[in-house]
């Protein structure tokens, strides 16, 4: 009794799945490389947001008295009680915006002062006030001249 042997059948599965597992593992090995790549580049991007984020949280100030004077000018005064500095760079006046610079750090407090030309008052008025730093943070209020 002779053996036969099927040759060439049995080769054909063995090499497609050989070539099937190689196609896999390029391709598993090509994502994982640009997942790597993608993650790599915007690690800083989200850094970055984040410790804005954390900034603008921790950031708080307070405005304690605004004063008009007779020589028409505005006093606002200013407090920083959060936990980091804050840079406040704009006041904006019934819509009115004026580009200011006071740096306060961690408790400091000061004086916005706000010439005529850019605050001039009329006697027994109502002004909204808004007081913006340089990340965003705003505080506003109603405020009331006096009366002559």
């Amino acid at each position: 009794m002779r053996l036969k042997f099927n040759r060439g059948k049995g080769v054909s599965p063995i090499i497609s799945i050989f070539l099937m597992a190689i196609i896999v593992a390029s391709a598993f090995g090509v994502l994982y490389a640009f997942v790597l790549d993608y993650t790599a580049n915007r690690k800083l991007y989200f850094t970055q947001f984040f410790q804005n984020a954390t900034e603008e949280v921790q950031e708080r100030f307070i405005i304690e008295d605004v004063w008009f004077t007779p020589e028409n000018e505005t006093h606002i005064y200013v407090r920083n009680v959060g936990r980091i500095a804050i840079n406040i760079t704009t006041v904006t006046i019934n819509e009115t915006s004026i580009p200011v610079s006071l740096y306060l750090s961690v408790g400091e407090h000061d004086w916005l002062n706000l010439p005529k030309q850019h605050a001039h008052w009329n006697h027994d008025t109502t002004y909204h006030i808004v007081v913006e730093t340089s990340r965003g943070n705003t505080l506003e209020g109603y405020y009331r001249s006096p009366k002559q």
